[in-house]
């Protein structure tokens, strides 16, 4: 073997070397790289778990259902029903006090008020559709929680939540939406929902502001948008709550 076969075969060998080199050096970089995505992962899921353990046990302390006297919930209630193009069809305006009684148990599973008193209104219809005048943990359920990237690290704090499919997925269909609650008591301050019939014929968005009135948290203001896609054209509609007042330990013909 002459010199320049050597030189070549050495070559060789060193190339071969820095190929091995290099791809051991990129499968450890990806191996690195996987290790990092996956403990990021389970660092934001535990971090989420934590806040929704958080909000959820807050939820609990002040949530009015444990009330064990009578309470009244006063409320306005404002409609604007709208043309296709966007255009104020109608607004109607009504004061309505809602009475609940303290069965823990129909409460929690109706949130539904005993009866309603209507103060002032300009609804043709006897009574007005009133949303759940209680604070609904609609987020706390089988969803996907997930963080914001641009999370600042103090203040409040926002979670999305999102339906999942059979298949662990993400659904078309369902409910999602976003939480805010305060960082370290985990009190909720704002909440959007967003809702689709599995037909996608009717969608309907909520927004709800909290407040905490005499220990109890109370939607402060609820802004529900509904449109219904009909044969004869789409129907819009969106109702504003506005909560006037809360008194607890009284008769319901108070």
């Amino acid at each position: 073997m002459n010199k320049s076969q050597i030189e070549n075969t050495d070559f060789l060998r060193m190339r071969t070397v820095i190929w091995k080199m290099c791809v051991g050096l990129f499968v450890l970089g990806m191996s690195l790289s996987v290790s990092t995505v996956f403990a990021q992962e389970s660092h934001t899921d535990a971090l989420v778990r934590y806040y929704i353990d958080t909000a959820r046990e807050a939820f609990h302390k002040s949530d009015i259902r444990s009330e064990e006297n009578p309470f009244t919930i006063t409320v306005l209630v404002r409609r604007f029903s709208l043309e296709s193009d966007g255009d104020t069809l109608q607004i109607d305006t009504a004061i309505v006090r809602a009475y609940f009684t303290p069965d823990a148990e129909v409460l929690a599973d109706t949130l539904a008020h005993d009866s309603v008193k209507i103060l002032r209104s300009s609804f043709l219809e006897d009574k007005p559709s009133l949303p759940a005048l209680v604070a609904k943990s609609t987020w706390d359920g089988d969803f996907k929680y997930s963080l914001f990237p641009n999370d600042p690290g103090k203040g409040d704090i926002a979670i999305s939540y999102d339906s999942q499919s059979s298949d662990g997925g993400l659904s078309r269909f369902g409910a999602s939406g976003v939480i805010t609650l305060d960082r370290a008591s985990g009190v909720l301050s704002y909440e959007a929902l967003v809702v689709r019939d599995d037909d996608n014929a009717t969608r309907y968005s909520r927004e709800t502001f909290y407040t905490t009135v005499d220990g109890y948290l109370l939607p402060e203001k609820i802004i529900e948008h509904i449109s219904v896609i009909g044969v004869w054209g789409n129907q819009y509609e969106i109702r504003e709550t506005v909560l006037l007042k809360l008194r607890l330990a009284v008769a319901a013909s108070q």
